[in-house]
């Protein structure tokens, strides 16, 4: 391999799991920003599909209604992640779509006061957005794209502390919160 250009899918991939690889130091450090986190997963699936669709040869820019490419600083524009997932996952029931679409909502609705609080409430979330995105590049690129061999593996705690569990109880509005983003749908 050695001299050898990549693909360019292949470095779009490599980029992906940089972004996913950022996301999960985020989280699993104790002074992790949950911010970050949410920001580098959305990179992460975003490039993961433009990898997909590059190396399928699905042109995935948007076009006009004359089927001239849309412009911005004079290069074609690329799809967004929604759109991606829109296309990607055309069952707008996908159990996988549901749940990176919150993400991309959270992302784009968090505010930083509700941070330590929406990390709390959606960890179990967070955890199958990063397993849907191991499955996703797995599955697409096969196992030598696998990131297991690249992670630590945390040490935490298995229960939470009477305070944990106070914390967890006040995240009534985060719940709210939570739902609004996802435009009152269950799921995800």
């Amino acid at each position: 391999m050695y001299g050898m250009a990549w693909a360019k899918w292949r470095y779009m991939l490599h980029e992906s799991q940089r972004h996913a690889l950022k996301a999960m130091d985020e989280w699993n450090s104790s002074t992790g920003n949950y911010t970050d986190f949410l920001t580098h997963m959305h990179k992460a699936w975003h490039y993961l599909l433009h990898a997909e669709f590059h190396r399928d040869k699905i042109d995935y820019h948007f076009k006009d209604t004359n089927g001239a490419y849309k412009l911005v600083d004079g290069e074609p524009k690329a799809w967004d992640l929604e759109y991606c997932l829109k296309q990607r996952f055309s069952n707008s029931a996908d159990p996988v779509r549901l749940n990176v679409e919150l993400f991309v909502a959270l992302r784009n609705k968090v505010e930083h006061r509700y941070e330590h609080s929406l990390r709390i409430v959606t960890g179990g979330k967070a955890h199958a957005l990063v397993m849907n995105y191991e499955h996703e590049a797995v599955i697409s690129f096969g196992p030598e794209f696998s990131l297991a061999d690249r992670l630590r593996f945390p040490i935490c705690l298995a229960s939470l502390t009477a305070e944990g569990r106070a914390v967890a109880k006040s995240c009534d509005l985060v719940t709210v919160l939570v739902k609004r983003c996802r435009g009152g749908r269950a799921g995800g």
